[in-house]
């Protein structure tokens, strides 16, 4: 949104201060980098920003974000964007409290990047040298070289591991020895109990052919 150019000084440089919220992984040496994406400019008395060249693409209008929430989209537009357009950043390392100073910036819009760290991941971020300075109810008062920011973070999401996949074992195929040793015996079977009739019944026979034949010399003697 454009700013009443009133005191404002288009020499002057300024700051970048960036302190991390503390999300109990450690705070040190978290990399950020600061892209320069739009300059300013003074029309009608009012202060107003130009998007860089290589990323008009975007259709980004920096003068047009009114919410918190616009601005969060168009920095995660352009942290998609600035990889291709060739735009050198401005690098730098938090200390052990979790602090990084980016001193004598030159005015203009600046998007803020965390590279990927294990003290987790921070939102993209917009800021502007100078910041408009304001008073308890949210009027401007004032133009602000030296600005700070903390972004949103949250910790890393907790790793998941698979678990691991049951391999089933090879399948056995009995062999047909093993197959007739280990065949039930079958009980009932009419077979089997038509087969031991006949030897029974053929026994018997023999025996009555014999008694006769015995007889049948006695009775000739």
């Amino acid at each position: 949104v454009p700013a009443r150019a009133e005191d404002y000084s288009a020499e002057r440089e300024g700051s970048i201060r960036i302190q991390l919220k503390d999300l109990g992984t450690g705070l040190e040496q978290v990399e950020f980098c600061v892209y320069p994406v739009g300059t300013p400019f003074v029309k009608d008395q009012s202060v107003y920003w130009t998007l860089n060249r290589e990323l008009e693409s975007t259709g980004v209008d920096l003068n047009e974000l009114t919410t918190g929430g616009q601005v969060r989209e168009a920095a995660e537009v352009l942290e998609a964007a600035v990889a291709g357009a060739e735009i050198v950043p401005e690098k730098g390392y938090t200390d052990a409290n979790g602090t990084v100073t980016f001193p004598e910036m030159e005015q203009g819009v600046y998007l803020i990047c965390q590279t990927e760290n294990a003290y987790g991941s921070s939102e993209p971020s917009l800021v502007s040298i100078p910041g408009r300075e304001l008073d308890e109810d949210g009027a401007m008062v004032g133009w602000d070289y030296d600005v700070e920011i903390t972004p949103k973070s949250e910790p890393p999401k907790p790793s998941v591991t698979p678990s691991p996949e049951t391999t089933p074992g090879p399948t056995v195929t009995p062999s047909p020895q093993d197959q007739r040793e280990s065949s039930p015996v079958k009980t009932g079977d009419s077979s089997a109990v038509w087969t031991w009739g006949g030897i029974l019944l053929l026994a018997g026979e023999l025996i009555l052919l014999s008694v006769t034949v015995v007889r049948k010399r006695n009775t000739e003697r």
